[in-house]
Formats: structure tokens, C-alpha cells, sequence
């Protein structure tokens, strides 16, 4: 047995990793709170800022989690 085949079978015996949940609440808590962040960021920079773009990605990738939810 190869290397190769040995890695593989010892990936392929792995158990699948679950993401984990989060409630609905979770998610809104979390949208809240990153809001209330990129507010308080927008007094100080503007909205092309790379804290800010970051925020924006969290606050999408959030609310299509929680419509999937609804």
C-alpha cells in the first residue's frame, strides 16, 4: 500500500465534522451586535474600509443563514 492510499484511507475514516447550530437568535443577536459595530466604525471611516468591508461580508453571510432558517 502506497503512502498516498494510506492517506486516504485514514481521511476516508474521519468521522463527518457538523457545523455547528445556531438558533435563530444566535444569528440575530450576532446581526445586532456586528451592526452596532460597523456603525461606530462609520464614524471613523468609510464605508470602502477593509473593517467595514469585512463586517458587511459577516452581516450577508448572517442573514442568508437565517433565511434559510425562516
Amino acid at each position: 500500500m502506497s503512502d498516498l492510499e494510506r492517506r486516504v484511507e485514514k481521511l476516508e475514516a474521519r468521522p463527518a465534522v457538523e457545523p455547528p447550530f445556531r438558533s435563530k437568535a444566535e444569528i440575530e443577536s450576532q446581526i445586532k451586535a456586528l451592526e452596532a459595530e460597523r456603525a461606530s466604525l462609520l464614524t471613523r471611516y468609510l464605508p470602502q474600509h477593509p473593517a467595514i468591508r469585512d463586517i458587511d461580508r459577516q452581516l450577508a453571510i448572517l442573514n442568508s443563514q437565517l433565511q434559510m432558517l425562516e
